[in-house]
């Protein structure tokens, strides 16, 4: 992979939350916002750029679930607009929520908001900022150049 791959590093250190609040990250891609929800929609695109062996059935109670053992139920569905589900992962903030947005911004440029609610431990809240970086900026570059960034390689570029 090159070393050109688009990486958000944060302006400042996050400001202090307490537990029970949300993640809040945004990414303006170059792409329709139709290719950016489809990237998020189709499990064979989603498993390019954010996980493996996604399976999903995307309309309002349908379930979502993958390899890495996220899974839950879609809340809202609006081709091309928005997507709102469930996060059933055990291990970071089950039972919390996870809206994305798909914002067009001219004729060929997409702001993608993700809101994570409900989240109860500062810990989680933590992975969670960072794993949503991660997962914008690996959207981004499959959108962009076609090609997605593995986690471990995000990390060591930020460092």
């Amino acid at each position: 992979m090159s070393d050109d791959f688009p990486i958000s590093k944060p302006s400042s250190p996050p400001a202090p939350r307490s537990a029970g609040t949300h993640v809040l990250s945004q990414l303006m891609i170059r792409s329709s916002a139709s290719s950016a929800y489809a990237a998020c929609a189709d499990p064979d695109l989603l498993s390019q750029w954010f996980t493996t062996g996604a399976r999903q059935d995307v309309h309002v109670g349908g379930r979502y679930s993958n390899n890495d053992g996220d899974s839950g139920e879609f809340l809202e569905v609006v081709p091309n607009q928005r997507l709102k589900f469930t996060w059933e992962q055990p291990r970071q903030a089950p039972g919390s929520r996870v809206t994305i947005e798909f914002i067009p911004q001219g004729s060929n440029d997409v702001n993608v908001r993700l809101t994570h609610s409900n989240i109860e431990t500062e810990e989680d809240l933590a992975g969670l900022e960072d794993g949503w970086r991660w997962a914008l900026d690996s959207l981004k570059s499959f959108l962009e150049r076609g090609i997605g960034i593995r986690y471990a390689e995000w990390t060591s570029r930020r460092r």
